[in-house]
């Protein structure tokens, strides 16, 4: 079946997407806004456009995943009001732009949900373009690593100093080794449903280059993930043995020259991310029931613990995605995306594609409680998708 305009528009749009995706932060540029660093990112921007043409669509209503994704913004539009008698109005304005992005995502995700459900021919071709962009993803991590090993000048950007480690086009080896393992979970699963030995080598590429983000977080969520694939896909144990061994391999040939990055036993890193729990929880005791409102932990730092780090990519984070949300949303805003999200989960279906996403859901929820990665934009983009995928694959056409 021909497409129509509008559906056309809605195509361009997607692959526009896909193709902005691997660039990641060099398509992105940082500015001043009322003394904070603000981020604006091209793929943010094609997620706006998304929201937009969905709500002049008028298809939003209907579908559990539309009911559900809704639901999500009442933490966030709460949290936002009420931490308006928190802070100055013209600074939570900065949090509310980072809500407006979570806003964007969800929106684009509906928009490629309706899309996908009037045209399921589709589905096969943006799985295997997401495992496409995912690849290229990888493949410029290669390039930096190889020709651009040492990032530490980007200190003075803001950025981590890192040596030796591949960041790709994330510049963070954290997130960039979770879109690895989005990679290698889907190569696996491609492998299981063609059999196409081409995907195991994808897979093995996945697995090199999460090794050599040297981010520990990566490395327990892929495990995480091959356990839960085999448990999936019924695979014997000593696949499992045999995985381990030849990733205990990796990790012990890869290259190690210099900087403490690239030290597995380093313990710094682990101290920093437990003051950063305990910031957090201390911001968190400040206003339990209702948060201090989304994104707002660079403002909460400043007022309530005397700490000004504005200038800082990681100041309005947390290591942890849970105890930002119990920070920024508060007891009642966690427990209300807790539900959704579990009942989104239910949802998700056995097939190879649900599979996909069940694994690539658990990975991601091990990963971000080490690094903030549930609010990452490109693990936005890719969640999106992949959610659009798989509801989709399982929606009746029409309405």
């Amino acid at each position: 079946m021909a497409l129509t305009k509008k559906q056309k528009i809605v195509e361009f749009l997607v692959f526009s997407f896909f193709i902005t995706f691997p660039f990641g932060r060099l398509l992105a540029f940082d500015f001043n806004l009322f003394g904070f660093r603000v981020s604006f990112i091209l793929l943010d921007f094609l997620a706006f456009i998304g929201f937009i043409l969905l709500i002049f669509s008028g298809k939003i209503k209907g579908y559990f995943l539309n009911r559900n994704l809704w639901t999500l913004f009442l933490p966030f539009i709460f949290s936002f009001i009420y931490s308006v008698f928190l802070f100055k109005t013209r600074e939570v304005l900065i949090g509310f732009l980072y809500f407006a992005r979570v806003v964007f995502y969800l929106g684009f995700c509906l928009l490629l949900f309706d899309f996908l459900r009037e045209n399921k021919k589709m589905i096969t071709v943006l799985f295997d373009s997401l495992l496409s962009v995912l690849f290229f993803s990888l493949l410029f991590g290669f390039v930096q690593y190889f020709f651009y090993p040492d990032l530490t000048s980007l200190k003075f950007l803001g950025w981590d100093d890192h040596l030796f480690r591949m960041t790709g086009t994330f510049l963070d080896p954290g997130f960039t080794g979770i879109i690895f393992v989005f990679g290698f979970i889907l190569s696996w699963v491609k492998y299981k449903s063609t059999s196409h030995k081409r995907f195991i080598f994808l897979a093995f590429l996945f697995l090199l280059g999460v090794s050599l983000t040297f981010s520990r977080a990566s490395y327990f969520s892929l495990l995480v993930s091959v356990f839960y694939l085999s448990f999936l896909f019924k695979e014997k144990w000593l696949k499992i043995g045999i995985f381990l061994m030849l990733f205990i391999l990796i990790l012990s040939f890869v290259p190690k020259p210099a900087g403490e990055g690239v030290n597995l036993k380093r313990l710094y890193s682990v101290s920093d991310r437990v003051n950063d729990y305990k910031e957090t929880l201390k911001i968190f005791s400040y206003s339990p029931l209702f948060g201090v409102g989304f994104d707002n932990l660079c403002l909460a730092r400043r007022n309530f613990l005397g700490v000004d780090d504005t200038l800082t990519h990681s100041c309005s984070g947390s290591s942890s995605s849970f105890l930002l949300i119990l920070s920024t949303l508060g007891v009642v805003g966690f427990m209300i995306i807790f539900y959704l999200g579990f009942e989104i989960f239910k949802k998700i279906g056995y097939s190879q594609l649900g599979f996909a996403t069940r694994v690539s859901f658990i990975s991601l929820l091990v990963h971000s409680q080490f690094d903030n990665s549930l609010f990452y934009p490109w693990v936005l983009a890719f969640l999106a998708v992949i959610l659009a995928l798989e509801f989709a694959s399982n929606a009746k056409t029409g309405r």
